[in-house]
């Protein structure tokens, strides 16, 4: 699987695999010794100095993940050219991208954002054995409600990064013009109360979108939460459709979607939001340099 791909991978770039510094491969349910990442590196017998990195039990968001490792191995030893290979076991399914100059796309943001140290979120998703010793994936029933606490912490961090200037300025107004409707009427906000105020317009931070793709009706539940449209979600829906659930490797899978319907345009912005157990939320902002 490995193998083909980034076969291709090189063939398309033109660079070759001993001029690889930078290796990062992720797969979320399988985690051999040697690594995945060591396997790669010895297959093309790349260099001996270079930085190969093997993640694991990320899920969604293993990709941006990746990208981040990349950057930062990237940034501290002057590597020309990094590949982050995502995989998983779920179904089968593989994407490598390589890390260089020049590039496709400029990375313009990136943020990350986990809730670890809270005990009901971690313990809403893991992966452990059940009472017949079977290994499976065990989802809590406060799952949604993590999910959705975890994106508005995280859309707080990367909102200010990616949205254009008018709508921070239209978002604060209207935030403001709220709260002092809500002091006039003595309202005081409950858990339960599904009036969370005036939201951001996410259209205005990015032309294309590449969402979680674990399930049709998370995607939709997702899409609809940043007030995204049939068109936005429509490759994280195919790629589900398609190729069934690929976590890590989702991400790129609709990027291609979307290069392949000739929809990104030069100057283009494509954000790609991950989530996954832990919990963490991980997104990348990129604009198109090459078309």
């Amino acid at each position: 699987m490995f193998v083909p791909t980034l076969d291709a991978l090189f063939a398309r770039t033109g660079v070759p695999p001993s001029a690889v510094g930078a290796l990062v491969v992720n797969c979320s349910g399988f985690c051999p010794a040697p690594s995945l990442a060591a396997a790669v590196a010895g297959h093309y017998r790349m260099r001996d100095d270079v930085r190969a990195l093997n993640l694991s039990g990320m899920g969604c968001a293993a990709g941006v993940v990746g990208v981040d490792v990349a950057r930062a191995a990237l940034r501290a030893h002057a590597i020309v050219y990094g590949v982050v290979v995502s995989a998983e076991i779920v179904t089968v399914g593989c994407a490598g991208s390589t890390v260089s100059v020049p590039a496709k796309y400029r990375l313009v943001a990136l943020a990350r954002t986990n809730r670890t140290a809270d005990d009901r979120s971690y313990m809403s998703a893991v992966r452990e054995e059940d009472a017949e010793g079977i290994t499976g994936f065990s989802i809590g029933r406060g799952l949604g409600g993590v999910a959705r606490d975890l994106l508005r912490a995280h859309l707080l961090e990367l909102g200010p990064a990616i949205l254009p200037w008018h709508e921070k300025l239209r978002y604060v107004a209207a935030l403001l013009l709220f709260r002092r409707q809500q002091k006039r009427s003595k309202k005081v906000p409950s858990d339960d109360d599904d009036d969370d105020g005036p939201r951001p317009n996410f259209l205005t931070a990015a032309s294309h979108f590449c969402l979680p793709s674990s399930g049709m009706p998370m995607i939709r539940r997702l899409a609809e939460g940043l007030g995204l449209g049939e068109l936005e979600a429509e490759a994280a829906l195919m790629t589900f459709h398609r190729f069934g659930n690929q976590p890590a490797a989702s991400l790129w899978y609709q990027l291609a979607y979307h290069e392949a319907k000739g929809r990104v345009r030069r100057g283009d912005r494509v954000w790609q939001l991950g989530m996954g157990s832990g919990p963490k939320a991980n997104s990348a902002a990129r604009t198109c340099t090459h078309r």
